[in-house]
């Protein structure tokens, strides 16, 4: 540690009020002697001083502001309470849904009950499961056709601009309605 920096310490020291009588005078008769320290001294008093006055400036914030966070705020929680409602219609729904699946499979199980011990009850159940099978078949036919369509078409360069432009006026179209709710989110006047 130099010399300048054992004394650059004691002028903050100083500024803060921290020297005892004789290390203040000390440095007072170092500062009437080396320059450097002067200058620094000089520097670090006038920053002091600004630091000092910028402490007793108090900004007021502008005009409207106060009402600009408070909509703000009424916002967020608008948007959070129609987040909940939202998930609490969505538990219900849920929930009735998980209800009429138990009710459903509760009279299917006694409707199997008595197709086994009715024969004119089984040959029915037993034609509608060939009735399934014969949809489920021709489900699977048509998957199988989407699929060589779609398989056929990824390898046309047609096809791939219009996933390109699709992509592309789908960002577009976000970008707007983002813009437009940003608009209509918070009205202030």
């Amino acid at each position: 540690m130099t010399n300048h920096d054992l004394y650059l310490e004691k002028i903050s020291l100083w500024l803060d009020n921290r020297l005892d009588a004789a290390e203040s005078a000390a440095l007072e008769a170092h500062l009437r002697l080396c320059s450097t320290c002067r200058q620094t001294h000089a520097a670090m008093q006038m920053v002091d001083a600004q630091l000092r006055q910028a402490a007793q400036t108090v900004l007021d914030p502008s005009p409207g502001f106060t009402r600009q966070v408070e909509a703000r705020l009424d916002s967020y929680r608008q948007s959070h309470r129609r987040l909940w409602a939202g998930m609490v219609i969505l538990l219900v729904g849920s929930l009735v849904l998980v209800g009429v699946t138990v009710a459903a499979a509760s009279v299917s199980l006694l409707t199997l009950g008595q197709a086994l011990t009715d024969p004119a009850m089984l040959v029915y159940g037993l034609r509608r499961v060939g009735e399934f099978a014969h949809q489920f078949w021709l489900v699977a036919d048509l998957l199988r056709l989407v699929v060589r369509v779609a398989l056929a078409a990824v390898q046309q360069p047609l096809f791939w601009g219009m996933v390109l432009v699709s992509f592309l006026l789908t960002g577009l179209w976000v970008k707007i309605l983002r813009s437009l709710y940003r608009r209509t989110a918070v009205h202030i006047t």
